[in-house]
């Protein structure tokens, strides 16, 4: 199982998926719910990573199950996430703002802080897509004000980025320009300054900070939520 986590992790999925199917088919012999459970995890994020996001699916809600009946809330916690990014790859936004509500009573009940920080940033992630441009960047706040009170520096960046883009969307560029102005220049960052600029109709400004940013070469994310590097909004669901 960790043997195939680690394949995971480094993006080596074809060499995962035989370990991982060995472990769930061993744990199911020997009746161990906790590692079947997290079998059916791990291949989920396999079949996610592949882009088999039917399977995946199915495999999170088989955990899913299984956690009813065990005391392992981080297990729990990432299929909820898992399951999350699956749905909101296939844009079925209703169920996850169900799995939102359920992580953060998780969260908040065994002091999983990455977790609630991740739930509270899809929820304004959606919120964005669906146009309530106002909504999403109360949720955004939100995070902010969670980031810096468990002390996760790291996500500042990103959440600011994303209440900028929510000024943008809601007519007001110079708002956002003046946040995203004072962010360090990376890939999503320079997009979004791009996008202002778009807005402000400084198409010559905006083409050259959308070059720019394609210059940039973003690095690839943790899988596991137990610790995200937060590099970037898009990074941590897409």
């Amino acid at each position: 199982l960790e043997l195939g986590r680690y394949y995971l992790t480094i993006g080596e999925t074809d060499k995962a998926m035989p370990l991982l199917k060995k472990s769930m088919h061993a744990s199911q012999e020997l009746n161990l719910a906790p590692a079947t459970s997290e079998s059916y995890l791990e291949l989920g994020c396999g079949f996610l990573a592949k882009g088999n996001l039917k399977e995946a699916l199915d495999y999170f809600g088989f955990a899913k199950k299984m956690m009813t009946d065990l005391t392992a809330p981080l297990v729990h916690a990432r299929s909820l996430w898992f399951e999350s990014v699956a749905l909101y790859l296939v844009g079925n936004y209703s169920r996850i703002f169900v799995n939102a509500d359920e992580a953060v009573l998780l969260s908040h009940s065994h002091g999983l802080k990455e977790m609630l920080l991740l739930f509270t940033f899809l929820k304004g992630r959606v919120l964005f897509d669906l146009g309530f441009y106002d909504r999403a960047s109360r949720s955004f706040q939100e995070c902010l004000s969670l980031a810096t009170l468990y002390d996760v520096g790291r996500a500042e960046t990103t959440l600011y980025a994303w209440i900028a883009r929510c000024h943008t969307y809601t007519r007001n560029s110079e708002a956002a320009l003046g946040i995203l102005k004072a962010l360090p220049d990376t890939d999503e960052t320079l997009f979004f300054r791009g996008e202002a600029y778009y807005f402000l109709s400084e198409l010559r400004r905006a083409e050259q900070t959308f070059a720019k940013a394609l210059r940039i070469q973003s690095s690839t994310p943790l899988l596991f939520p137990e610790y995200m590097g937060w590099e970037s909004g898009f990074a941590l669901v897409e």
